[in-house]
């Protein structure tokens, strides 16, 4: 029997471990301590480049989102007009120093010095990544004493970053490096710490790998990349220090063996409050649960399905869905996930599915879940039993998590073929372009609440659902928007061409019996005609 197991099923563990461990002998007990410090401290490499890395990638996300805003002006280059909008946009991300424009390889003018008296030449950039972003890394600014400004541009804008904010510094002993990585070729471009001790023939392949623990030599190293740009990130520290920083413990387990029971039983106990080991176990005894949203056609007044959405009440704490998810993801056990939601799903609501014909349940998921090859046939696997066909089941999937996998676009593919819709969940949160949408099969775009609440404020946010509506008629994509709650920002998306939504002006996410009785007594369930906002119900105070 496994280690694992044992300590699960039996809550006398502790003497026997001790007896054996003291047989065994001192030896043992070295060894054993030995490969728990170092894996431990693996793990411990693992989370905090985690912690660190998700600030760093939501900082280039803002950036690339700042550079795909400041493209849309409607004013003319450089004019005065022109300048204020792009500032507007510098005080809405604060972690962009400047922006400028650009035309023909020249530099017209930008929010700092404003309008230039002559133009200036732009240097070639460092990388041109799949998306055409031109990458310029440890540019030199005339305008700053310091060399450390990351400068994103297309051929209309350059986008400033301080460089300084996305990098790391070493703690004794530990290093850590921002790599500039090619997508396509997997090539190193900018390595931000010249103190690694490795080059870029030994780092790329390491960075080819899947895993995000690694080990080079006598070296531990931990990686993350984003999905989203060029930017990885690794964290190293040599297995001595690692030791070393572990030596009281090696010294007590080595004197006398059968303390490492004692070890062993402390290491158990705190694993077992790790969330994912927490996480397993809610899953094994089923103790997660799903409730369901409405979506509304807000225009003719019908419900035109649900997303289900999962939950998690731990120790009568209610976890944050993301981050529980996020934990299933990183640690292999995503599908144990997916199909305790498919199975709920199936018997909390296969009696509405088939009761309302054109009423469709829409199910978030993973990325990493949506590119294995036996998908599909696991999904039908589980519709089948309860007589429910393809098309009442809609695939959502976030757009950061979807990235460049053909693996998943072709799983997408197969889904639509089959009869399944598909919706690009918190649209608009990622770095959003047309190669992205044109690349993957979608039926819906669901804008992203943090966009939705900002109806009726001056801030630039609110006219991307605007841009988001008219991208999708271009595309000839549909459109839900989440976070609705009041009446006036329904007149608002539908002023602009939305129809249908999902909110708390409707209804709160609710268990399936709820669901139920609202769908038999509100007016929006029953399909009841209902007074409906008009474009003219709302007046803008952004316009």
């Amino acid at each position: 029997m496994k280690l694992g197991k044992f300590l699960r099923r039996s809550r006398t563990f502790h003497p026997v471990l001790l007896l054996v461990c003291a047989l065994a002998g001192g030896l043992i007990a070295h060894q054993a301590v030995n490969h728990l410090i170092m894996q431990g401290a693996h793990r411990t490499l693992q989370g905090t480049l985690q912690r660190t890395a998700a600030q760093v990638f939501s900082r280039v996300g803002r950036g690339l989102n700042t550079l795909s805003l400041s493209m849309n002006s409607p004013f003319p280059t450089c004019s005065d007009e022109d300048l204020a909008y792009l500032r507007r946009l510098i005080y809405d991300f604060p972690v962009v120093k400047s922006i400028g424009r650009r035309e023909d390889g020249e530099l017209l003018c930008a929010t700092l010095p404003g309008r230039l008296p002559t133009t200036v030449s732009v240097a070639e950039p460092d990388h041109v990544d799949d998306n055409g972003i031109q990458w310029y890394v440890n540019e030199e600014l005339s305008i700053s004493n310091r060399s450390n400004a990351l400068i994103l541009s297309t051929a209309r804008a350059s986008v400033i970053l301080d460089l300084s904010l996305f990098m790391v510094p070493d703690s004794p002993g530990h290093l850590t490096s921002l790599l500039f990585v090619s997508k396509k070729s997997g090539e190193i471009f900018y390595i931000d710490n010249p103190r690694l001790p490795f080059d870029k023939a030994v780092l790329e392949p390491a960075l080819a790998q899947s895993a995000s623990r690694l080990r080079i030599d006598n070296w531990f190293l931990a990686k993350a990349c984003d999905p989203a740009s060029v930017i990885c990130i690794i964290h190293a520290a040599p297995g001595e220090l690692l030791l070393r920083e572990g030596e009281p413990f090696l010294v007590v387990f080595a004197l006398l063996g059968a303390t490492i029971g004692g070890g062993l039983f402390v290491a158990y106990d705190a694993r077992s409050r790790r969330l994912e080991v927490r996480l397993r176990r809610a899953i094994r005894k089923d103790q997660l649960f799903v409730c369901y949203q409405p979506q509304v056609n807000f225009v003719n007044g019908t419900v035109i399905g649900c997303e289900a959405l999962l939950r998690w009440n731990d120790r009568g704490v209610a976890q944050s869905p993301p981050d529980f998810v996020a934990a299933a993801e990183e640690n292999g056990f995503i599908t144990e996930l997916t199909h305790l939601v498919v199975r709920h799903v199936m018997d909390d609501i296969a009696d509405v599915l088939h009761e309302r014909e054109s009423f469709t349940v829409s199910i978030n998921f993973a990325a990493a879940d949506l590119a294995r090859e036996t998908f599909l046939d696991d999904l039908h696997d589980m519709l089948r039993p309860h007589g429910i066909a393809p098309r009442s089941i809609t695939i959502e999937l976030t757009e950061r998590t979807a990235g460049d996998n053909p693996a998943l676009t072709r799983s997408l593919r197969r889904a639509r073929e089959a009869g399944h819709k598909v919706a690009i969940d918190d649209f608009g949160i990622g770095y959003s372009n047309l190669g992205y949408l044109r690349d993957h099969p979608v039926d819906y775009l669901k804008i992203d609440k943090s966009f939705t609440e900002t109806i009726g404020t001056r801030s630039v946010r609110s006219a991307i659902i605007t841009q988001i509506i008219d991208l999708a008629k271009v595309l000839e994509l549909e459109v839900i928007v989440e976070g609705l709650e009041t009446e006036q920002q329904i007149a608002y998306v539908v002023r602009y061409g939305a129809e249908y939504g999902q909110g708390w002006v409707f209804a709160e996410a609710m268990p399936a019996a709820d669901l139920k009785t609202w769908l038999a007594t509100s007016d929006w369930g029953k399909g009841s005609s209902r007074e409906r906002p008009t474009q003219d119900a709302f007046i803008l105070t952004d316009s």
